[in-house]
């Protein structure tokens, strides 16, 4: 318990004293408090005092995932799917969005690479997507790929 609090007492200080390493230092002061399941106060330190700015926080999608986790710990629900959705849609490429996509799936009851790609296209159903891993994929595709390659 007393790491924690030296730890915190130091990311205080560097998030006073240094901007530059702002973002990782608020998510190591985060960190303190969620590993140890205390999720109100580490929504209520670094949301509120640290990082008020909504930008730094969707900037950086694994802060951004884990206030979602956070919130959807505390029983915010309704928090939690909104900030999953929108870090799908800001940072889709990341691990942490792929990480949304399977904790909403698992409260909607849906397919992870549904909600994922679904919410890539603005919510529609995207026509004619496959389970990446059925039987039905049509492989003639890649030979196509490599004829193509091949012309000059």
């Amino acid at each position: 318990r007393n790491q924690f609090e030296l730890a915190r007492e130091c990311f205080n200080r560097l998030l006073i004293e240094n901007t530059r390493l702002r973002k990782k230092v608020i998510f190591e002061y985060f960190w303190t408090y969620a590993v140890q399941g205390e999720y109100e106060d580490a929504l209520e330190i670094v949301i509120d005092k640290f990082a008020p700015n909504l930008e730094l926080i969707k900037s950086d999608s694994k802060l951004h995932f884990w206030i979602g986790l956070a919130h959807f710990e505390q029983g915010n629900t309704k928090t939690a799917k909104r900030i999953f959705k929108d870090l799908v849609k800001t940072n889709p490429l990341s691990y942490y969005a792929i990480l949304s996509a399977k904790k909403l799936s698992e409260d909607l009851n849906e397919k992870t690479e549904d909600i994922y790609l679904g919410l890539l296209n603005g919510g529609k159903t995207l026509p004619n997507t496959r389970d990446i891993a059925s039987s039905e994929i049509d492989y003639r595709w890649l030979k196509r790929v490599i004829g193509w390659s091949l012309v000059n």
